[in-house]
């Protein structure tokens, strides 16, 4: 009972043995995917599109290495939509298959099979006027000088063209004229 050295040295055995087994034992498992987009034209965005982040994906292969990717987050593949071909337009419903995955394991599958919603657009930089919203009546006795005005009169906004059409414009938060006593900024 007193012998450390020597239980030390059936664990440090014990667990060699059980990682010589788990490398080489075949094992079928499901793991969680990250799906990644690529090679999407420069100008081009899906953005508001509804494209899941992870999916789950069946595969075969050693045991230790499925371990070590559930409990460690190593790398074993990712799911890619390929959109390189995709010029901007309607909707459209990808589903990925097997040769989607990308994987050193073999036999992918994607279980359940998963379909999504794509939309590739333009992203457009524009200059849209911002109005100034105002509701209510001064109070009696009370004036403009000047006439209301907003800073800055535009902003500059990027993203799917669908978004920002030619007409585009942002209004304020409505400023009360009702609650105004003095000359101020707001």
């Amino acid at each position: 009972m007193n012998r450390l050295g020597l239980k030390i040295s059936c664990f440090v055995v014990s667990v060699v043995i059980w990682m010589q087994v788990a490398s080489t034992a075949e094992v079928e498992q499901r793991a969680r995917l990250p799906l990644r987009v690529w090679g999407l034209a420069e100008g081009l965005t899906t953005a508001g599109s509804e494209i899941p982040g992870h999916v789950d994906v069946r595969l075969t292969g050693s045991k230790l290495s499925l371990l070590t990717h559930k409990y460690f987050s190593r790398y074993i593949g990712e799911v890619h939509v390929n959109l390189a071909e995709q010029r901007p337009g309607p909707v459209f419903f990808y589903q990925p298959g097997i040769r989607d995955v990308v994987t050193d394991l073999r036999e992918p599958a994607i279980d359940p099979p998963v379909s999504f919603e794509v939309r590739v657009d333009t992203v457009v930089t524009r200059l849209v006027p911002v109005a100034l919203a105002l509701q209510g009546n001064l109070p009696e006795g009370l004036a403009f000088v000047t006439r209301p005005a907003v800073e800055p009169d535009s902003v500059a906004v990027t993203g799917p063209s669908r978004f920002f059409p030619e007409e585009f414009g942002v209004r304020t938060e409505p400023v009360d004229l009702d609650e105004q006593s003095a000359s101020g900024r707001v």
